[in-house]
């Protein structure tokens, strides 16, 4: 009886154990299945990366919204046992800054840690660095439905593997592979996939697990084509709240608020 209750709690320490390593991942049948091996396979999963990117010379403040929108598309695979680390793109092509060659790292404007309260994430040039000879599995290009909504059906949420519309605009074929710019940094891919869809970020994750199943990295190009699952709601205001600005620019904020009060002057700034 003894060795029984032992066996009991030795079991019960593993399961909540392999939950926190899995991220929530769920063992329905942990106590049925004799074999605790395979069990230990299901739980380590390989560490996947999702990076993104947005349209050509979009603004800094639809850029942060994007952010938010992928950020729960992280949240979400990962409560479901893939283990996606977000890779941030630099912040670099943005028509408002005058300087299309401009690159700066999120570092430079948010707290890092803080930002991985939320979701683990991961700067694009820490990316390459720990992957020198990477080729990227996919591209999961976003695009609308080239027909448009259905008169009769109006919006509805669904997702389909298309022709590409305007792809081959920024990715070329090279032999068997792609080749892309992304953030300055021609990179190279295994293939190239447009997906129509109609939704928001819990649609890219059916999507991502659907189709993409098996990939450890994917570039979502075009992130801007979905939407807030529930715009205002718990998980949007906790992704907000985790872009905390960084040390350096609240310093400069304060250094400029101190001006202003001496000047007289009250300065407004739309970036």
């Amino acid at each position: 009886m003894g060795n029984l209750i032992f066996i009991f709690f030795f079991l019960l320490f593993c399961q909540l154990n392999f939950s926190q390593k899995c991220s929530q991942t769920k063992f329905n049948n942990f106590f049925i299945n004799s074999n605790l091996k395979e069990q230990q396979q299901q739980c380590i999963v390989n560490e996947r990366f999702l990076l993104y990117s947005v349209n050509r010379g979009e603004g800094f403040n639809l850029r942060r919204d994007v952010y938010m929108r992928v950020a729960n598309v992280v949240r979400q695979l990962r409560e479901k046992g893939h283990l996606f680390t977000l890779v941030l793109p630099p912040w670099q092509g943005i028509w408002h800054w005058h300087n299309p060659k401009l690159k700066i790292f999120w570092k430079e404007l948010f707290d890092i840690e803080s930002l991985n309260k939320f979701v683990p994430v991961m700067e694009f040039n820490e990316f390459i660095r720990k992957n020198s000879e990477l080729i990227i599995d996919s591209i999961f290009y976003l695009q609308h439905y080239q027909e448009g909504w259905s008169e009769s059906k109006g919006f509805e949420i669904k997702y389909d593997i298309r022709p590409c519309i305007d792809a081959n605009k920024y990715y070329r074929k090279s032999g068997e592979k792609w080749l892309g710019d992304f953030s300055g940094q021609i990179l190279t891919f295994n293939e190239l996939k447009c997906l129509s869809i109609q939704g928001q970020s819990s649609t890219l994750v059916d999507a991502i697990i659907e189709l993409m199943n098996n990939k450890q990295t994917i570039l979502v190009d075009r992130a801007e084509t979905i939407l807030h699952d529930n715009f205002g709601d718990v998980n949007y205001w906790k992704a907000r709240i985790s872009m905390n600005y960084s040390k350096k620019l609240k310093i400069l904020e304060i250094n400029l608020e101190k001006k202003s009060f001496l000047w007289g002057v009250n300065l407004f700034v739309h970036i």
